[in-house]
C-alpha cells in the first residue's frame, strides 16, 4: 500500500515538473519570438527611413534644376504642347519605381539605348563588391563594351544594369516622394516683417477673399461644435495679432497706409477662457501652431489649412501655376475693384466663373498674371491690374517635400520644407514621423 501512494506521488511530481518545463520552455520560445519580430522591426525600420532619405534625394535633386525645366515647360505650352500637368515635379513620377526603372534599364530603353540581359546569379553571386564597384567604374567610363559606352562592336552606347547594390532593393521595398509648393498658396511671411503696413493689408485682404465664398456663410455666421462663430474679418485679425507683440487686438479692415495700428480690444481677454493658450506675440513656428488661434477650428483648418502657408518666397507672391482652385478664386476676387461683384456673390456664380477659367486654359489661356487679367477682363470684372500683379507670380520659391519609405511592416515619413534658390536651400522645418 505505501510503494502504491509512493508511485503515486512520484507520479504527481513528474507531472508538475513537465509542466513547469513546458512553461519555462514556451516562455522562453516566446521570448525569443519577440525578440526576433523586435529585432525585424528595428531592421524595417531603418530601411524604411534609408529609403525615405533616398526620396527626399532625389526630390531634391529635381527641385535643384526645376526653375530651368519649368521654364521649358511654360516654352513648350505656348507652342501648344499638351503635357499632362502644370509643374515639373507633378509631370515626373518621384518614387522607387522611376528609380528602379532607371537601374533596371527600363528607362534606357524606353529613350531607346540599348540594353544588355541582367547577369545571371550564378555570375553575380561570385562577384565581390570591389569587383562589382570596379566593374561599373569601368563601365561608364566607357572602357568595357557591356557597360554604358562606346560598343565597338554594335556601333552604339548601351547600358548594363548594376549588378546590386545601388536601386537594387527588394519589391517589398519602396519610397514615394509628394512635393507641395508652398508658393503656391496664401503666405503669412509679410506679418514676420516690420514697419510695412501696405504688405501686410495685402496678406489681410487675401486672407478675407479666401474667407469670402457664400458656402462659408454658414461657418462664420453659426460656428461648428468647436466654438461659436467668428466672423471673417475678425478671424483675420485674430491671425495677425498671434504673431504681433503688445496686448491690444488689430483693426483687421483699416486702411491699408495704417493697417495694423492697434485697436479697441484686449488679446488677453479674448483667451481668458482657454486652458494654457495665450498669444504667442511672435511669428509661427508650424502650420499646425494656426489652430491655436481664437476662431480656428478643425473645420477651419480642414477647409483653408491647404490653402494657407507660414512660409513664403521672398517675392511674396502666389505662384499661380501651382495654385488649387480655391487660391486662384481667391485672386480673382482679391483683383477685382469690387469684392461684391455679382460673380462673387453666389456659389452658382463662383462655378460658373472657375469652369469658365477651365475652359479659358483649355482653349488659349495661360496660368500667368496676365493671362488671369486677361480672362478677368473677358468676364467684364474691373479690376485692379496694378494690385493684381503685385500678388501673383509664376516662380515656385518654397517646397514642402514629404518622402515615405516603406520597408515590409514598417513605414517612415520625412517632412522636409526648404527654400530653393537655383543651387542654394534654406531649410525651414524637418520632421521624421
Amino acid at each position: 500500500m505505501r510503494m502504491r501512494r509512493l508511485k503515486g506521488v512520484a507520479l504527481v511530481v513528474t507531472m508538475i515538473t513537465l509542466a513547469i518545463g513546458s512553461a519555462v520552455v514556451m516562455d522562453f520560445g516566446q521570448r525569443e519570438t519577440i525578440r526576433y519580430k523586435l529585432a525585424v522591426n528595428h531592421r524595417d525600420a531603418l530601411q524604411a527611413e534609408l529609403l525615405a532619405q533616398s526620396g527626399l534625394d532625389m526630390a531634391r535633386l529635381i527641385l535643384m534644376v526645376q526653375e530651368p525645366l519649368q521654364a521649358l515647360m511654360t516654352r513648350d505650352e505656348a507652342f501648344g504642347a499638351g503635357l499632362p500637368a502644370d509643374t515639373v515635379w507633378e509631370v515626373l513620377p518621384l518614387n522607387s519605381d522611376l528609380l528602379r526603372q532607371v537601374v533596371n534599364g527600363d528607362l534606357f530603353a524606353m529613350l531607346g539605348v540599348p540594353v544588355t540581359q541582367e547577369p545571371s546569379e550564378d555570375e553575380s553571386s561570385s562577384v565581390t563588391p570591389a569587383q562589382a564597384g570596379a566593374d561599373m567604374d569601368s563601365r561608364f567610363r566607357g572602357n568595357d563594351k557591356r557597360g554604358y559606352g562606346n560598343d565597338k562592336e554594335k556601333g552604339r552606347s548601351t547600358f548594363t544594369p548594376p549588378v546590386g547594390g545601388f536601386g537594387a532593393f527588394p519589391e517589398s521595398a519602396s519610397f514615394n516622394v509628394k512635393v507641395e509648393d508652398e508658393t503656391g498658396k496664401i503666405s503669412l511671411q509679410s506679418w514676420a516683417e516690420d514697419g510695412v503696413a501696405e504688405k501686410h493689408k495685402r496678406t489681410a485682404d487675401l486672407l478675407y477673399a479666401l474667407f469670402a465664398p457664400p458656402r462659408y456663410d454658414d461657418l462664420f455666421q453659426q460656428g461648428d461644435a468647436d466654438a461659436p462663430a467668428v466672423d471673417r474679418w475678425e478671424l483675420v485679425g485674430n491671425l495677425y495679432d498671434w504673431t504681433q507683440r503688445g496686448d491690444q487686438r488689430v483693426d483687421p479692415q483699416a486702411p491699408a497706409k495704417r493697417w495694423g495700428t492697434a485697436a479697441a480690444g484686449s488679446k488677453s481677454a479674448l483667451y481668458a477662457s482657454y486652458d494654457h493658450v495665450r498669444p504667442k506675440n511672435a511669428y509661427y513656428d508650424s502650420q499646425e501652431e494656426l489652430r491655436l488661434v481664437h476662431g480656428m477650428t478643425d473645420t477651419h483648418m480642414s477647409l483653408f489649412g491647404n490653402a494657407v502657408t507660414i512660409h513664403g518666397g521672398k517675392s511674396g507672391k502666389v505662384n499661380l501655376r501651382s495654385a488649387k482652385p480655391q487660391v486662384i478664386q481667391a485672386l480673382m476676387q482679391y483683383c477685382a475693384k469690387d469684392f461684391r461683384d455679382f460673380r462673387f456673390s453666389t456659389e452658382e456664380a463662383l462655378q460658373e466663373l472657375m469652369a469658365q477659367w477651365e475652359k479659358y486654359l483649355e482653349e488659349e489661356g495661360s496660368k500667368t498674371s496676365d493671362g488671369l487679367i486677361e480672362f478677368l477682363k473677358a468676364q467684364e470684372i474691373e479690376i485692379d491690374e496694378k494690385k493684381c500683379k503685385e500678388v501673383i507670380g509664376e516662380k515656385s520659391e518654397v517646397f514642402t517635400v514629404r518622402s515615405t519609405g516603406q520597408a515590409g511592416q514598417v513605414s517612415r515619413t520625412l517632412t522636409f520644407v526648404v527654400g530653393m534658390n537655383k543651387t542654394d536651400e534654406d531649410v525651414y522645418y524637418f520632421r521624421i514621423q
